[in-house]
């Protein structure tokens, strides 16, 4: 075949597809977005990558074994991109020099026939980008198996990682990549450009939980409904060969099912990880070599001969028998021996006896003496059957019954019924019949669904049970099933979560009417800060994040004009300094702080809607000046103030702190510039920005303004964004 081998066919295709009910295969070799399964670990990663590419200049790095989901996190980030990335995805390779790669780059991006000569290429590409960022439009460079680049391409990367112009950061750059590059990082060539501007994200693999959920999650997406055909030996089993990762819980899956469980899995499974399967690799049974395979079946038709003529084999091997020892049959009926029948590991009621297991030959065997073996019998004589003494018949053995088929679980109700959101674990009792030690307890929500640790379910008797769990703070109905021995399964039973009503405290700043209450907005204090949590360009949006996350009565909305777009932010609380505000996010539900809220101050929230009301043609910065004092924590916590999506004007930047102030107040600039402190190259570095500017093309025009001698210095837009991930990075976090 020429795009598949039988055994990627088989995966397309599988034989149990028919025999599960399901509408495809639940295992293909290929890259599919539907597939991907999204648990908390790899949720944050995602939301992580987006938040950083977005404001921060720095060179992502997504590091995992292969098969891990590298690839299917980087394909639902390119779908979830926003529309103002401009996106090149070049796929490396060990032949791909410097050359090569700045070729395939100045493709991704959009360049019609970049030129070969290196040098010419360098500028062309150069150029290009800087007109993409002219554009508003942010350069972002994928790289999958970046491990794979040669020294000079991976050194290249860097530098065009670290390149800076008067527009900033020349692009955004990610490396997908397997553990080994820290192997060429380790290069002292790339040690000064790797301690600046790298961050690395892991994705870790799947625990035994995520394992049974991952395979649960591609099994619905297929079609199937109904218990898992993975019981718990199996699940075992295919996350111990898979060691939790991704690719290889698809191929250990297909091949049980396949086999209909017969298959024992390695564990763990073979290999070092290069050669593990991945969505589109070998099979177990290909990554042996062929010889191994050869002698293989050579030995297994050996012992299949073997079975066949055991009993010929047996003969040559017997001492012919003597006439004493030869017996005539006891009757013209031989009773057959009785065959003794497997036993069932059917699970025990809780509090019921133990199984216990027969052994009708050793039931009346006489207890040996220590030391001494038990004489054997002797023979007695048969007789012999005639007319007049007719052979008995053999008693027929009694059958034994079969086992009755196990009680499926019944959950009758569940206590309490409504229960009130929250982040801390809540225990619930369920009562029914047919519960069992083995039982185990599936949870279903409205986001998501996953089996119940055993350390979370406690089986009181086969009537009652108690689970905890934690709900969360949205108002939803969950669903509780429990999965009994033979995969039985319970009808689903439900409980009501109210959603919380309570969340990070206002400070005497009263509460607002309505969530569009912008009279509340206008009087609060303009240096109070608040938490944004959300920002849209969809209205819509706004009621079902509020509803979601159970923040009704509690957040405020209000709508502002950036880049002649109307935009729409939810925020939450009003608190007299940053330091309250940031413990009230650490009490905001998780789910909400994993988008990353950020603490900004009323006062430019209402200068920004007073700016939409009564916005010009031509773009001003916005009228909210910095300090008018020297004051380090004054200019911090104005530029934290600062929305991230603004942009400012960065005159100058030094070691020398006191050489900064002196162009402060020689410039005349206090009150109108702020200046910060950072760290570059491990060493103390003073920053001076001026203005905040709706855009960069306001920021540009605005440079025409500034006095010749600020002109002179040729100053650059960045975005506060920037900022904000740069002393962030640098452990600046006093405002």
């Amino acid at each position: 075949m020429t795009d598949y081998d039988v055994a990627q066919l088989a995966r397309l295709e599988p034989a149990y597809q028919e025999r599960l009910g399901l509408n495809t295969a639940p295992f293909p070799p290929t890259h599919e977005d539907r597939f991907l399964y999204l648990d908390a670990e790899r949720r944050q990663r995602l939301q992580m990558l987006q938040h950083l590419t977005q404001y921060s200049n720095l060179l992502l790095m997504i590091v995992g074994d292969r098969g891990i989901g590298k690839t299917s996190l980087l394909d639902r980030f390119v779908a979830e991109a926003k529309p103002e990335w401009q996106i090149a995805r070049i796929q490396a390779n060990a032949l791909m020099d410097a050359d090569q790669l700045l070729y395939d780059i100045a493709l991704g991006f959009g360049l019609s026939a970049p030129p070969h000569d290196p040098s010419s290429l360098q500028d062309a590409l150069f150029q290009h980008l800087l007109k993409l960022r002219e554009q508003d439009r942010t350069p972002i460079l994928i790289i999958d198996d970046a491990h794979e680049l040669p020294r000079d391409a991976l050194l290249a990367v860097f530098h065009l990682a670290d390149a800076e112009t008067a527009e900033g950061n020349l692009l955004r750059v990610i490396l997908a990549c397997e553990p080994q590059i820290e192997t060429m990082l380790a290069d002292t060539a790339f040690a000064p450009l790797r301690e600046r501007i790298t961050h690395t994200l892991d994705i870790p693999p799947f625990d035994k939980t995520g394992t049974a959920e991952y395979l649960a999650h591609r099994l619905a997406v297929a079609g199937y409904s109904g218990a898992s055909p993975f019981d718990d030996k199996a699940l075992q089993q295919i996350w111990q060969a898979a060691e939790g990762n991704p690719a290889r819980i698809n191929e250990a899956a297909h091949l049980w099912l396949s086999d209909g469980g017969a298959r024992e899995l390695p564990s763990p499974w073979e290999g070092d990880g290069k050669e593990a399967a991945t969505e589109t690799g070998p099979t177990f049974l290909q990554r042996l070599p062929r010889g191994q395979i050869a002698a293989a079946s050579g030995i297994a038709l050996l012992l299949i001969l073997a079975l066949l003529f055991q009993d010929r084999i047996n003969t040559l091997f017997e001492e012919p028998a003597t006439p004493a020892e030869t017996q005539p049959p006891a009757s013209a009926h031989t009773s057959p021996a009785p065959v003794e029948e497997p036993a069932r590991p059917d699970a025990q009621p809780i509090g019921g006896p133990p199984a216990t297991t027969e052994n009708p030959s050793a039931e009346n065997a006489p207890e040996e003496t220590a030391g001494v073996s038990p004489a054997a019998p002797e023979p007695e004589a048969a007789t012999p059957a005639t007319e007049d003494t007719p052979a008995e018949p053999s008693p027929v053995p009694e059958e034994t019954p079969a086992p009755p088929p196990p009680a499926i679980p019944i959950i009758e109700r569940i206590e309490p019924a409504i229960i009130d959101g929250s982040r801390k674990p809540v225990t619930l009792t369920l009562h029914g019949k047919g519960f069992t030690a083995d039982s185990r307890v599936e949870v279903v929500w409205k986001d998501g669904r996953r089996f119940l640790p055993a350390e979370r379910v406690e089986w009181i008797d086969t009537r009652t049970g108690r689970i905890t769990l934690v709900p969360g703070i949205s108002d939803d109905t969950w669903q509780v099933r429990i999965h009994g021995p033979a995969d039985t399964v319970s009808e689903p039973a439900s409980f009501r979560v109210r959603a919380a009503v309570t969340t990070p405290s206002a400070r005497d700043t009263g509460t607002p009417k309505t969530l569009w209450d912008r009279q509340w907005i206008a009087q609060q204090p303009g240096d109070h800060f608040t938490l944004q949590l959300l920002a849209t360009r969809q209205r819509d949006n706004v009621s079902r994040f509020v509803e979601q996350h159970g923040l009704k009565g509690l957040a405020v909305a209000f709508e502002t004009r950036r880049n002649g777009q109307t935009w729409y932010s939810v925020i939450v609380g009003s608190y007299p300094d940053r330091q309250q505000a940031q413990q009230a996010f650490s009490q905001l539900p998780a789910s909400v702080q994993k988008l990353q809220p950020w603490i900004r101050r009323f006062d430019g929230i209402q200068q920004a809607m007073q700016e939409t009301r009564t916005r010009q043609a031509t773009p001003l910065p916005i009228h909210l000046p910095p300090p008018d004092t020297l004051n380090p924590a004054d200019h911090l916590s104005w530029l934290w103030s600062r929305d991230p999506s603004h942009v400012t004007l960065q005159l100058m930047a030094g070691h020398d702190e006191q050489g900064i102030r002196r162009f402060l107040r020689q410039h005349r600039l206090l009150g109108k510039a702020a200046w910060y402190r950072t760290v570059r190259n491990g060493r103390p570095w003073f920053v001076v920005v001026y203005g905040d500017y709706a855009d960069r093309r306001a920021a540009r025009a605005a440079i025409d303004k500034l006095p010749p001698a600020l002109q002179h210095l040729k100053p650059w837009p960045r975005t506060f964004g920037d900022i904000h991930a740069e002393l962030n990075r640098n452990g600046v976090t006093e405002r």
